[in-house]
């Protein structure tokens, strides 16, 4: 599990790539891009997991990586997991934030800054979501998915002890359990990942 050397773009649907900084975020979970605008983009950096740093959580470009904002920050554990955009309104991004850090011998996977945040101001704020049907307690790292077919329906693979699979028809104003079963999501440090079919 090597650490990544930032972000890449190509602008000729991948014949070419030219590099766009976060050359220290380390590992990078996702990348959401704003689907009305390609410059804008939001990176879900885990950061260096062997060691604390700074370059993690959520960072935003509004200029296709020319410069980057650090638009969501906790601590030098604490990185994201996830990062996605609302399908029916840019300006809501949903993140997931894990504190994690290894070794080659042991894996610390959560942490009391861990939790599901969202901005309704294109990151510009943030907000962590407790309650309303959501577990307690650590969380570890989170998956987030948005039905393109009705953007309502958002999925959250959660490392929770209490469940597995969350989801929300009311665009994460409440949530409830659907799934316990942790074969969703065995060994969440490489597999925590889901997406929605885009009709149903």
């Amino acid at each position: 599990i090597e650490p990544g050397n930032g972000v890449w773009r190509s602008d000729d649907a991948g014949a070419t790539w030219h590099h766009v900084g976060l050359e220290g975020s380390g590992h990078i979970a996702q990348i959401a891009v704003d689907a009305r605008d390609p410059n804008v983009a939001y990176v879900a950096a885990e950061g260096p997991i062997y060691g604390s740093g700074n370059e993690r959580g959520i960072f935003k470009t509004t200029n296709g990586g020319a410069s980057w904002q650090h638009v969501l920050a906790l601590d030098d554990r604490t990185g994201a997991s996830s990062v996605v955009i609302d399908p029916a309104d840019p300006q809501t991004v949903f993140a997931g934030m894990w504190t994690i850090w290894r070794k080659p011998w042991i894996l610390n996977s959560g942490g009391p800054s861990d939790g599901l945040y969202v901005s309704h101001d294109a990151g510009a704020h943030w907000s962590r979501l407790t309650g309303h049907g959501l577990p307690a307690g650590l969380m570890g790292r989170i998956g987030i998915a948005f039905a393109p077919s009705n953007p309502s329906r958002v999925y959250a693979l959660i490392e929770s002890q209490a469940g597995v699979l969350w989801r929300s028809d009311d665009s994460g104003a409440t949530w409830q359990l659907v799934n316990k079963d942790h074969a969703l999501q065995q060994r969440p440090f490489y597999f925590s990942e889901l997406s929605v079919d885009p009709r149903d």
